[in-house]
């Protein structure tokens, strides 16, 4: 994912995602009643959400560069706001998965529609090719 600042191109955060995301259902009209109270942040839970739903909390911390414990807070958080919920993980009663609800997954196609036109902009600026390098880059520097 990148985002275009000032003419450069760099990562684009899950928190810079959320915030588009947000901004969008600003717009939408009737969804700020059921999501619109979804904050940057929720970016850290939500985003590795989108990709993998139902993931244990050190494989969630993991994926956002956090620590397990802040992990722990930070799903507390969106699970008071409503967009995930915390289930015992069948296969190891010591331990939870987390769950994107109902509500959260409302957010999801609004986080793809974005993604989607920033990688529009970024292809037309710079070409497929060069597009296509862009993130084949960003995806080794973000395996480091």
């Amino acid at each position: 994912l990148v985002l275009e600042n000032d003419g450069d191109l760099m990562p684009l955060a899950p928190y810079e995602l959320v915030e588009r995301v947000r901004a969008s259902i600003n717009v939408l009209g009737p969804l700020p009643t059921r999501c619109g109270d979804v904050r940057p942040s929720f970016g850290s839970v939500l985003v590795p959400l989108f990709e993998d739903d139902g993931l244990r909390m050190g494989e969630l911390a993991a994926r956002s560069h956090l620590a397990k414990q802040t992990m722990t807070t930070m799903v507390r958080v969106v699970e008071g706001a409503g967009f995930v919920e915390r289930r015992p993980d069948l296969d190891d009663a010591r331990a939870t998965r987390v769950h994107l609800t109902s509500r959260g997954h409302l957010l999801r196609p609004l986080a793809a529609r974005e993604v989607a036109r920033l990688e529009r902009r970024i292809e037309e600026r710079i070409g497929d090719r060069r597009a296509a390098a862009l993130r084949a880059i960003l995806a080794e520097v973000v395996a480091l």
